[in-house]
C-alpha cells in the first residue's frame, strides 16, 4: 500500500472515529435556540396569536417567562420569546412556561401559555435528534464507495436515501413523545424557513416566484435547443438533488451543530482530506493513462 493511499485511509478512519465523541449535551446547547423558536411558532398558531401566514393578529401579549434548567437553556428560551413580536416580556399578567428535555440522543422543547385562566400548548413538543452519525456515516461510506467505483450520481443518491431512511426510522428515546414524520419536517432547520417564507408571500409574491421558476425552465430549454448535441447533465442534476436531500436529513440529526464542536470540525477535516487525496490519485491515474 503506497503512502498517499495509506494517508487517505487514516484520514477516513479519523473522520469516522470522531463520531464517538459527539456529545449529546454539547449538541443540545447548540440546538436549543432553534427548538425553542420552532416550538414558540407552533404555540402562536395554537393560541391564535398568529394567523396561518405568520401575521401577528393581536397586540403583544405581556408575559413573564419562566424556564427551568441551566443558564444556557434559560438564555435560549428568553431569546426566542424576545424575538417573537407576539409577546412583550415583563411581569405578566400572563405566564409563558418553557421546558427543555434531554433524553439520550434526542432533545425536545415545549412552551405553555397561561392566559386569562386557561392554558394552551402546541399539539406536540418540538423534538430533534442529537445523532449526527445517522447522516455522517452514510456520507463516509459514500466517500469510500466513490473511491472504489467512481459512480458519483448513484453513490450520492444512495447516501441521501440512507440518511433520510435512518433519520426517520431510528427509534426515539422512550422518555420523549415520538413525533410524526410531518412534525419532523415542519421543524426541520432546512424546511421550516422555506415554509415560513411561503406562508408569508402574498398573491403577488407567489406570482413572481412562479414566474421566475418558469423563466428559468424556459431559458434552460432554449439553451438545450441551441446545443442539441450537448447531453443533458442528468448526472450533475442528480448529484445536486441528492446533496440537498442529504443536507436536509443531516440538519435534522444535528450534523450542523456537531460541525461547530471540536470533534465535528476534526471529522470534517478528515473527510475533506480523504476526498482531496482521492481526487489527486484519480487525476494522477488519468495523466499516467
Amino acid at each position: 500500500m503506497n503512502s498517499p493511499r495509506r494517508a487517505a485511509l487514516v484520514l477516513w478512519a479519523f473522520a469516522a472515529a470522531a463520531l464517538w465523541f459527539a456529545s449529546p449535551e454539547s449538541l443540545a446547547e447548540r440546538v436549543a435556540p432553534g427548538l425553542f423558536g420552532s416550538e414558540l411558532a407552533a404555540l402562536d398558531r395554537a393560541a391564535g396569536i398568529r394567523d396561518a401566514d405568520g401575521t401577528v393578529r393581536v397586540e403583544p401579549v405581556p408575559v413573564r417567562v419562566e424556564v427551568e434548567g441551566p443558564p444556557w437553556v434559560q438564555s435560549a428560551a428568553l431569546a426566542a420569546v424576545v424575538a417573537d413580536a407576539g409577546y412583550a416580556v415583563g411581569q405578566g399578567p400572563h405566564r409563558l412556561l418553557g421546558e427543555f428535555v434531554l433524553d439520550g440522543h434526542a432533545a425536545a422543547a415545549r412552551w405553555s401559555l397561561e392566559r386569562r385562566g386557561w392554558a394552551v400548548r402546541a399539539p406536540a413538543p418540538t423534538a430533534r435528534r442529537l445523532l449526527p452519525a445517522l447522516a455522517w456515516a452514510p456520507l463516509l461510506l459514500a466517500l469510500l464507495a466513490h473511491r472504489r467505483w467512481r459512480r458519483p450520481a448513484w453513490i450520492a443518491a444512495a447516501a441521501a436515501i440512507a440518511a433520510q431512511a435512518l433519520s426517520f426510522a431510528w427509534p426515539w428515546p422512550s422518555g420523549l413523545p415520538t413525533p410524526t414524520p410531518a412534525d419532523e419536517l415542519r421543524s426541520s432547520p432546512a424546511i421550516r424557513p422555506l415554509l415560513q417564507l411561503a406562508t408569508e408571500l402574498d398573491e403577488g409574491g407567489v406570482a413572481i416566484a412562479g414566474g421566475v421558476i418558469a423563466l428559468c425552465l424556459v431559458l434552460a430549454w432554449f439553451d438545450h435547443r441551441r446545443s442539441p448535441d450537448r447531453p443533458v447533465p442528468l448526472a450533475g442534476l442528480a448529484i445536486a438533488i441528492a446533496a440537498l436531500v442529504w443536507v436536509e436529513a443531516a440538519l435534522r440529526v444535528s450534523c450542523g451543530a456537531w460541525m461547530t464542536t471540536p470533534s465535528g470540525a476534526l471529522s470534517l477535516l478528515g473527510a475533506v482530506g480523504f476526498s482531496v487525496l482521492g481526487t489527486r490519485r484519480a487525476m494522477a491515474g488519468r495523466v499516467d493513462a
